[in-house]
């Protein structure tokens, strides 16, 4: 009886160790379905965090992209600009700001069609002689119209960007040698030609290039330049 006794007191100390064992392990799966649950919440935050942080670096790279192409692109216009001026650096202030603000569009300078160096050509045998001839006018400016030459010119006294001589093309006149004239100078000796005939252009600018040359004789040695008409617009 006794020892009855003692294997169920054996027994319930045995069960006693269990049922606390089991109530530690219980507690313990509590424990671990928590911090598991916290963890997940605290992936989910991390995974989130991790998306935001990836669209602000997208952003970022597209701002980045954009700046490097703005930057690109000022460099390439800046480029132009110095090309630009670099091109007309023989022209006189008033001369090379027309032609700059026509080759940046400037509305003041639509009807600028070009200078007078811009849209001649000659053999090379005859450039010093239709240099000479020329002289500072080798650097007027063309224009369809003379509304076009007064826009040129009033941009000009407002921004003090210099001088320079326009020819409209539809009020400038034309000078050259009469019939009777030509007769006197035909065959001379020493005679090169009529200035006009011996320089290339399109044929729109004809007026303009007759009022310059058209009264021009070229000669071995020297130039004879007998009075141009008038039709020009100064600023």
């Amino acid at each position: 009886m006794a020892r009855l006794q003692s294997e169920r007191e054996r027994a319930g100390e045995e069960a006693e160790t269990a049922r606390l064992a089991a109530a530690a392990v219980a507690e313990e799966q509590v424990a671990n379905a928590a911090a598991k649950e916290q963890a997940t919440r605290n992936l989910e935050g991390l995974r989130r965090e991790r998306t935001a942080a990836d669209q602000k670096l997208q952003q970022l790279q597209q701002k980045s992209g954009a700046c490097r192409e703005q930057i690109q692109g000022a460099s390439s216009r800046l480029g132009a600009i110095e090309e630009m001026i670099n091109a007309f650096e023989g022209y006189q202030k008033g001369a090379r700001t027309v032609l700059l603000g026509r080759e940046q569009g400037h509305p003041w300078a639509a009807d600028v069609q070009g200078a007078v160096a811009e849209i001649i050509r000659t053999e090379p045998r005859y450039e010093k002689a239709i240099e000479i001839a020329l002289g500072g006018n080798i650097q007027n400016i063309i224009t369809a119209t003379d509304a076009g030459a007064k826009a040129a010119i009033e941009h000009l006294k407002r921004s003090q960007g210099g001088r320079a001589t326009f020819l409209p093309l539809n009020t400038i006149r034309a000078n050259t040698f009469r019939p009777d004239e030509q007769r006197e100078f035909q065959g001379a000796p020493g005679i090169v030609g009529v200035a006009i005939d011996l320089v290339r252009f399109e044929d729109r600018f004809r007026p303009a290039m007759a009022s310059l040359l058209g009264r021009t004789l070229p000669r071995a040695g020297r130039v004879r330049v007998c009075s141009p008409g008038s039709g020009s617009a100064r600023s």
